[in-house]
């Protein structure tokens, strides 16, 4: 076989029409490369982002939204057996909505889990399973509080400790379980992706050397300063560099914003309002322990030491949290400064006013939260989109650098005949 490639190149290279026939050889070959090669990293490219933004990221935040939303249904559950009424309204209203948000975050986690993923898929089991026991000890708690039985509480305590002991890990277990695979992935597509990529610019700098030397040869051998078509050809095909080269920077920088400004953020975010709700819930529970709660105060400082340390380290934007943050804290000083005084029904008063304060603030979080998810969400699909384009633009350009390279090269090979 190499006898035989010898042979025919050498005949080839024997008279100039061959000369012309062999260089139509080579940059037929090197435009097929760069259609192919285009398509297959394009769609590869394309592919991983995808797989980021509705696999591991959407199984991260779906998990880290079903701990948050829980939380939220347990602080609301705590201040209505606070309150004591047999009417929930809005807190039950909160409660029920709650729960609602938690379920579809559930189906969200389930969807994104990949199919093969045994495992993954045995532990969103027991976690579907786990959610009607919290919401059964819940309403339990609601009986036994219209009742005026003071199982309630213990009934509360319950449901937290399932929560805590049994639900939070299991959620903490799956956003971590993502969070390995959204690294693997991001790797991936941050290296051997890249790396194709590479290879790609290096072809197409091939193609661009060989037309440059090609016009050289020719501007030599036929005495003709140039020659247009084979002329178009390089400019196309520079073009085609130039666009690798941005859809390159560009999806890089885009996914690694998408990973810092919008992933890393939200589930700072996240965090932020599951501790936050915690703390709330601890609040209650300390007011309804009447006197013999302060290790609920203890958790609650731990909670919101942590809700400040992640505040503080997202900066300008969010001061007007911190600042909400810190009137509710102030609050939540005097409504434990009351119940150590004795005055618990002043205290459940001014726990009251320091929900609406909490309130305000969970809502500015959420907003925040929204606002990263959104930015996580655009920028994963621009650089989805971005890949798209190559595998479209790339075989588009190199069919056009092959036929005018031909059209021009056959135009000399004629003079010939």
């Amino acid at each position: 076989m190499l006898v035989r490639l010898a042979t025919v190149r050498r005949k080839l290279g024997a008279t100039t029409p061959g000369k012309i026939l062999g260089q139509m050889i080579v940059v037929s070959a090197l435009a097929g490369l760069l259609a192919v090669g285009s398509v297959l990293v394009g769609l590869a490219a394309a592919s991983s982002a995808n797989s980021i933004q509705n696999n591991h990221a959407a199984l991260i935040v779906s998990a880290r939204t079903v701990q948050t939303e829980l939380a939220r249904a347990n602080a609301a559950a705590a201040a209505t057996l606070l309150d004591g009424s047999d009417d929930w309204d809005v807190q039950r209203n909160d409660y029920d909505e709650a729960l609602r948000a938690g379920a579809q975050a559930l189906e969200s986690a389930i969807a994104a889990a990949p199919d093969d993923d045994e495992a993954l898929h045995e532990q969103l089991a027991v976690l579907t399973a786990a959610v009607p026991r919290y919401t059964g000890l819940i309403e339990a708690a609601r009986a036994n509080n219209r009742q005026g039985f003071p199982a309630g509480a213990a009934y509360l305590d319950e449901a937290t400790a399932l929560l805590e002991t049994e639900i939070f890990p299991l959620t903490d277990s799956l956003a971590n379980q993502a969070a390995t695979s959204y690294r693997s992935e991001y790797d991936r597509h941050q290296g051997p992706i890249s790396v194709a990529v590479g290879l790609l610019i290096m072809a197409t700098l091939m193609l661009l050397w060989y037309l440059l030397r090609t016009q050289i040869w020719m501007a030599r051998w036929f005495r003709r300063t140039v020659n247009p078509a084979v002329l178009a050809t390089t400019v196309v095909v520079a073009g085609a560099l130039l666009v690798n080269i941005l859809l390159f920077v560009s999806s890089w920088a885009g996914l690694k914003e998408a990973r810092e400004e919008g992933y890393d953020v939200l589930r700072q975010y996240l965090d932020i309002r599951t501790n936050s709700l915690a703390a709330r819930a601890d609040e209650s529970r300390f007011l309804i322990a009447r006197g013999a709660g302060e290790s609920f105060e203890i958790t609650f400082r731990q909670r919101a030491d942590l809700v400040e340390s992640a505040l503080a380290s997202e900066g300008p934007e969010a001061a007007t949290s911190v600042s909400q943050w810190n009137e509710y804290r102030t609050h939540h000083e005097r409504v434990v400064a009351l119940a150590r005084q004795g005055e618990h029904s002043t205290a459940v008063d001014e726990a009251s006013d320091a929900g609406r304060r909490f309130v305000a603030f969970d809502e500015q979080i959420q907003e925040l939260a929204a606002n990263r998810r959104l930015h996580l969400e655009d920028q994963t699909a621009s650089v989805a989109n971005n890949w798209r384009l190559l595998s479209l633009i790339g075989p588009i350009l190199a069919v056009i650098a092959a036929a005018l390279a031909l059209w021009g090269l056959q135009q000399r090979r004629a003079e010939y005949r």
